[in-house]
Order: C-alpha cells, then structure tokens, then sequence
C-alpha cells in the first residue's frame, strides 16, 4: 500500500492532496511524497521524460543557445517565473544564496521540460499542486548536482555563492577533496602543544 512507502520518512501516511505541505516542508517529506506520487501515478510520461532527458551539462548549455536568458526582476525572493514564448527566466534579484539558486533551478526545470510540468493554476487546473512538488523536487535534486550548478551559474552568468557543500565544491578556489584522506596536526613532525590545541577546540 501508498502508505508503507518510506513511511519511515513521514510523520503521517501520505497523501496526494499534502502536495503544497511537501512543498513547503523539508527534504525528506518531498521526497517521500513524490515516491508515493509515482507509486500511484504510474502512468505520466513526466517520469519516462525524466530517465530518457534529464537536465544535466548538455541541457542547460542547449537551453543557452535556444536563446533562453535569465533576468533578475524585483519579485518577492523565492519567486520566479517562466515564459516559453520569450524564453526567459524572471528570479528575484533580492535572493540570494541556496534561495537564488533553487529559484534557479525550479525555472529552468519548466524551461527544460515544458508543458509536461505545469505549476500554474490557470492553465492547469486539475494537478498544478502535484506538478510543483515534482518540479521542486527535481530543483533540488539537480541543484544538488556541484557540476551542474556550476554549468548553469556559467552559463547564465550569475554571480557564483558559497552557501553549501555543492556550492563550496564548484566555486571554491581550492575545494577540499572531501573523499581523501588527510593527515591531521599531530601526524606530522611539528611540535604543537596538547595543551594549546585544547583551548583552541573548546
């Protein structure tokens, strides 16, 4: 049963009509909510779209030389919005850090996958709710992505932040390779006193 499905995740069983709550909830209610979603909606071609073209390097660099662009506007930060027939990407120029940049993402998602994603109630007045939860959950997901974060603030030009662990590892001048191993202080032949690195821990 829907229900079961990562119930571990929810603090009650899932339900289609929670769309907008996952929204605006954590990670791991979205994510569980679009679990149980594709259980029951097995049927939508979004998620055979999303296996066979997914938004990655080559996507974001075609949706740049289609023509589309992306503007900052003055909007409430958070917001964003999405015309097809222009092609451009309004985000708000007052976010900043992860906001900007899921913003980012959740624009470029519509851009990328159009018409099989629809968040905008007047044109798609039946599950408009349930197509922004798989629209911000694909945000994040990609967003998540260093390399393709780092691709798209390139190719739109923005100015790259450092907010996060992605963030860190596609704009920080010398990232740390968080999979070596590092040899800490006391590995070495220096002579540091236990004493002094205790106050500088406390």
């Amino acid at each position: 049963m829907t229900e079961n499905l990562k119930g571990s995740l929810l603090e009650k069983p899932w339900n289609q009509h929670d769309a907008r709550d996952a929204v605006s909830g954590p990670w791991k209610g979205l994510d569980a909510w679009v679990y149980g979603y594709r259980a029951v909606h097995q049927e939508r071609y979004i998620w055979q779209l999303m296996e066979n073209n997914p938004l990655n390097s080559q996507a974001v660099q075609k949706l740049a030389s289609d023509g589309w662009k992306v503007l900052l506007t003055d909007m409430e930060p958070g917001s964003g919005r999405c015309s097809d027939k222009e092609k451009i990407m309004r985000i708000s120029a007052n976010a900043v850090g992860y906001q900007r940049d899921e913003s980012l993402f959740h624009e470029m998602v519509h851009a990328h996958y159009g018409k099989a994603l629809d968040d905008n109630r007047f044109t798609n007045r039946f599950s408009y709710e349930e197509d922004l939860a798989i629209i911000e959950w694909l945000a994040r997901i990609y967003r998540s992505d260093y390399r393709l974060l780092k691709t798209s603030i390139g190719v739109f030009n923005l100015t790259p932040q450092i907010y996060d662990k992605p963030s860190y590892l596609a704009f920080a001048e010398n990232p740390i390779d968080f999979k070596k191993q590092y040899i800490l202080p006391w590995g070495i032949k220096t002579k540091i006193r236990f004493s002094s690195i205790l106050m500088h821990c406390v």
